[in-house]
């Protein structure tokens, strides 16, 4: 049951994770020489773009830009990317020439800001702020947010998506009025192209809260009032850039109805190695955006398929539904997965567009992080032998599918279907010595005195 004690530190978890993040970023910056330098769309998109409009909004032009393409509006073309974000503001007090060597700390911020908004969600839910802490350190350094890194701006909702649960979640328990609208408002306003996304799971996740969960928050045409209302109250506070961002929008070809998804193609992937890597992406830490290693033929290049979280993979959940604890969100992430392995379920996140993504993933993976910070409170050390075997299981199953099936290719037999074995046998190391570790913390350590201390580091 959610737990109603008072929130407490959260300036610790901002801290430990901006921390992390600066560890985990300092050796691309010291080779870089000070700037954080990746590949594709984030050299040649993100920091020309964030520099552009810098300098658009220095200079005045906040209407018309007769630079991007024939001429765009520039409110409405770059509210996708960074125009309505608060962190590209902060770039505002410094030249364009610095924005390179800004990514890194905005990236590090960002990072640190998505545990603290997913911890003020996960801690009603555990008794211990611990394992609060844990849960949103999973959350913000899951396989989604590090694939991400690629498309800088996607991290905005990342981050922000989490105030909207904890707005509903104050408006359906405690009647607490204002926090959700306000978060549906913030979220409309720093990316429209996700919230569309957000408004659908959301509505999915207020009926599968209410009707599965009868004794503390039942249905009622009262709640649900409520919630419509402060949701269209936020979406109209946003419409200063939602509008605008929607009308451009409409103009592009990607939206006609030739694009929407039709025939068979709603029931079911054509390429069956698609249901694969939606289950590699559970295990594994992901490959990069356009270089998939594993099942490089599904047609999911930046499609942002990750789902990881680090050392438990997906075996936090399966510890989670072992133990049959809190059965609505049980269900939650049931009817997640149906939706992720049904295509027209999966599009109506996309507006029913026919291209594969998979960029609502960080939804369901804040509700897996839940799951796991619970599991890891509550659960015994048997709980944990069977999940962590399945993990075993899935990981050696498709490791040694994609490294060692003979595969005739270009004139010549070979082994393994990997662009890059290395690479491929990597991932894999990396994520067996995470269950092995997840293992060792839970399986053997979990009655020892120093546990908590033990896993902090």
């Amino acid at each position: 049951m959610p737990t109603t004690r008072p929130v407490a530190r959260p300036g610790k978890i901002f801290l430990t994770a901006l921390v992390m993040s600066f560890l985990a970023f300092l050796p691309f910056i010291l080779y870089n020489k000070g700037m954080f330098l990746y590949y594709g769309d984030f050299n040649v998109q993100q920091i020309p773009f964030y520099m552009h409009v810098h300098d658009a909004i220095l200079s005045g032009s906040l209407g018309w830009d007769p630079i991007t393409d024939l001429g765009v509006d520039l409110l409405g073309s770059y509210s996708f990317y960074c125009i309505t974000s608060p962190f590209f503001l902060l770039t505002l007090p410094f030249p364009a020439a610095a924005i390179p060597y800004l990514m890194a700390p905005l990236l590090m911020l960002k990072t640190a800001c998505a545990a603290l908004a997913s911890y003020y969600f996960i801690i009603r839910f555990v008794s211990d702020e611990f394992y609060a802490h844990i849960g949103a350190l999973l959350y913000a350094f899951s396989g989604f947010m590090t694939y991400n890194i690629f498309f800088n701006h996607f991290h905005e909702a990342i981050l922000f998506f989490p105030l909207m649960l904890v707005g509903l979640e104050e408006l359906l328990t405690n009647r607490r009025r204002g926090l959700f609208a306000a978060a549906v408002a913030l979220n409309a306003v720093v990316n429209y192209w996700f919230f569309i996304g957000e408004v659908v799971f959301v509505a999915i996740y207020f009926f599968v809260r209410t009707l599965c969960d009868k004794e503390s928050c039942p249905f009622g045409w009262g709640r649900f009032f409520r919630v419509a209302f402060e949701g269209a109250l936020g979406v109209g506070l946003a419409a200063f850039v939602f509008i605008p961002s929607v009308l451009t929008v409409m103009g592009n070809p990607r939206t006609a109805t030739d694009t929407i998804i039709n025939g068979w193609n709603l029931w079911y992937y054509s390429n069956p190695q698609r249901y694969l890597a939606i289950l590699h992406s559970l295990f594994f830490p992901p490959d990069m955006a356009s270089l998939p290693n594993f099942f490089t033929d599904h047609g999911a290049k930046w499609a942002s398929l990750a789902a990881y979280l680090p050392l438990t993979g997906l075996c936090g959940v399966l510890v989670f539904f072992r133990r049959k604890m809190l059965p609505w969100l049980r269900r939650m992430l049931m009817v997640c997965a149906v939706m992720a392995a049904v295509p027209v379920l999966n599009a109506a996140f996309i507006l029913f567009n026919h291209s594969y993504y998979a960029r609502w993933f960080y939804m369901p993976i804040l509700l897996m992080a839940a799951a796991t910070a619970m599991a890891m409170e509550q659960a015994e050390e048997t709980d944990w032998a069977k999940p962590l075997t399945v993990g075993l299981v899935v990981v050696a199953a498709i490791a040694l599918m994609a490294g060692l099936s003979p595969d005739y290719t270009g004139g010549e037999w070979v082994l393994g279907m990997a662009d890059e074995a290395v690479k491929l046998w990597l991932s894999t190391a990396l994520a067996l010595l995470g269950l092995v570790l997840c293992g060792l913390m839970f399986l053997r350590l979990r009655r020892h005195q120093n546990f908590q201390p033990l896993l902090r580091l």
